[in-house]
């Protein structure tokens, strides 16, 4: 994935741009992106391949942060009881 991006957009501009949008533009700036480097980027296999494959490990990865969200409640309400009944 990072190599198409690499080749076709200026990362600075991109990162600028990305600092501005959220630090609701308290840092970076907010340079015009190239519709042609986002056009080539969305026209290049290995990129779409790589941002479809981040997009679903990243549904897997944040279900897997739910299951253990519930874990550590139910853990905490566990010590809580334990404590409230000494």
């Amino acid at each position: 994935m990072y190599a198409p991006f690499f080749d076709a957009v200026d990362i600075q501009a991109m990162s600028e741009h990305y600092a501005f949008k959220v630090t609701q533009g308290q840092a970076g700036s907010q340079p015009p992106l190239s519709r042609e480097d986002i056009e080539i980027l969305l026209q290049d296999v290995r990129f779409k391949n790589g941002f479809t494959l981040v997009a679903y490990m990243m549904q897997q990865i944040n279900s897997r942060f739910e299951e253990m969200r519930c874990i550590a409640v139910g853990l905490v309400e566990q010590i809580d009881a334990e404590l409230d009944a000494r």
